[in-house]
């Protein structure tokens, strides 16, 4: 049996396991056993080191494979299904299990969505004609994206945006964060987002942070490089769509933490589908929420200081001297138990 493997996945071993040689059945099967094992650990409350294990199936049938041998375990497959964030595509036969995202992660996606929140509201004092199409503007979080092709119960594209705004039930803005993805990757990401979906009606952003440099000392702050990408669909009377890049890779703040000249200009008509542009009024056509790169950078220092206070808190927790006595009372100032020093045995019955 698979889950009784004694393999066990290592951010040591590599980066992406790779089974892209069709011919070597052999690589193939240690790379699905390796991704079961990690989704089997998973489902059993353990976590891999790599907060995001990428593996290369190299094709979809391999997925379909991976799923075969999931579904054999009623509670696991349905814990990949539901619990797992994933990025599949068939296209390029990588899978990505995004199983814990970092704390500059989660703060940059938190404040890039709760400033775009703050100036969209703040668009309605100058155009107050925005109000309806305002008010229809959802904001979402890790809700899947998944396109299978007809009669097949495996999907040929998975995706978990890390936000998203949907109108009148339609997903119409994804924002992605990145953390040390090639310019290659994220354009195989967003070809992903596009060529997969059968109309392609969300405007897609992506803000990729680049490794920190190494700090010179422990109270020494670090600093990430960012960069921002911005994609928009429109649609013609044929129902043709065109993909319009209108920013790609541009940096908003370098590896020493300083903003860079420019802004980010969101035209607010992009956070609708296409098919609703039209119907915005035309005195509020022009109007447009603007993010400063000096306002970028400055929410991805703040994301840094939250991570590394918590690095530190944690850092200063692990070398804190353990309690010389922890004693356990109940509501009537009964003793429960007692422990002195760090004591590791089971507790009392």
């Amino acid at each position: 049996m698979i889950s009784t493997l004694e393999t066990s996945y290592s951010s040591d071993d590599a980066e992406t396991w790779s089974a892209d040689s069709s011919d070597d059945n052999t690589t193939q099967g240690v790379v699905l056993e390796l991704a079961y094992q990690v989704i089997w650990n998973h489902f059993c409350g353990f976590f891999p080191e790599e907060d995001h294990p990428t593996f290369n199936l190299g094709s979809q049938r391999a997925y379909r494979k991976l799923y075969s041998m999931l579904a054999k375990h009623k509670g696991l497959f349905a814990h990949f299904k539901d619990e797992i964030r994933k990025d599949w595509d068939a296209g390029t036969g990588i899978l990505t299990l995004r199983l814990m995202d970092t704390m500059l992660h989660d703060q940059c996606q938190e404040r890039f969505l709760e400033t775009l929140k703050k100036e969209m509201n703040h668009l309605l004092t100058t155009y107050p004609s925005l109000r309806p199409f305002r008010d229809n503007l959802i904001f979402g979080r890790h809700a899947r994206i998944c396109y299978k092709k007809k009669q097949s119960r495996v999907p040929s594209f998975h995706a978990s945006p890390d936000g998203q705004l949907s109108y009148g039930g339609k997903r119409s803005f994804i924002l992605e964060v990145e953390h040390g993805e090639s310019d290659e990757s994220i354009s195989q990401k967003v070809d992903g987002y596009y060529w997969n979906a059968p109309s392609p009606e969300y405007t897609l952003l992506v803000i990729n942070l680049q490794d920190a440099l190494p700090a010179t000392s422990a109270s020494q702050h670090y600093h990430h490089q960012g960069s921002v990408s911005m994609w928009s669909p429109t649609v013609d009377r044929n129902k043709d769509y065109t993909v319009r890049c209108f920013i790609k890779n541009r940096i908003f703040r370098d590896r020493d933490g300083q903003a860079m000249p420019g802004e980010l200009l969101i035209p607010f008509e992009l956070l609708l589908p296409p098919n609703e542009r039209r119907k915005i009024p035309l005195d509020a056509r022009s109007a447009t929420i603007r993010f400063s790169f000096e306002s970028l950078s400055e929410l991805v220092r703040q994301s840094e200081e939250m991570e590394q206070s918590m690095e530190e808190e944690t850092n200063a927790a692990e070398k804190r001297p353990p309690a010389r006595k922890v004693t356990m009372m109940d509501e009537d100032g009964s003793i429960m138990w007692e422990r002195e020093g760090p004591n590791l045995a089971p507790r009392p019955e």
